[in-house]
C-alpha cells in the first residue's frame, strides 16, 4: 500500500505508480534501520 499526498487514505498502488519492495528487512520490534544502535552485522 502507498500513501499519496492527496487527501485520500492509503490504498493499493495504481498501475502508473512505481513501488520498490524489499529494501529493508522486516522489523517488528523497533525503529528503521538507520536508527539501529546495535552494530552486529555478521554475514
Amino acid at each position: 500500500a502507498v500513501c499519496n499526498f492527496n487527501p485520500t487514505p492509503c490504498k493499493d498502488p495504481t498501475d502508473k505508480l512505481f513501488t520498490v519492495h524489499g529494501l529493508w528487512p522486516s522489523n517488528n520490534v523497533g525503529g528503521d534501520p538507520e536508527s539501529c544502535k546495535i552494530r552486529n552485522h555478521r554475514a
